[in-house]
């Protein structure tokens, strides 16, 4: 049986939160790679979909759990 308790809960929402100042980073990240290494707009939209996506995900937890 599996019970969730409030620590968990804490836990959860920290690391989530977390993530997403991380995600923040990671398109940050993503587009001064791009810029450096002139990187194509087709790569640099699909790195940074990937992370939208991502991103919604872990809005979609925090908001509907």
């Amino acid at each position: 049986m599996n019970v969730s308790t409030s620590r968990d809960n804490d836990f959860d929402y920290h690391f989530l939160t977390y993530m997403l100042t991380k995600i923040d980073q990671w398109k940050r990240d993503v587009m001064e790679v791009c810029n450096v290494f002139e990187i194509g707009e087709e790569e640099k939209r699909k790195a940074l979909s990937d992370l939208d996506r991502l991103e919604e995900e872990i809005l979609d937890i925090l908001i509907f759990h």
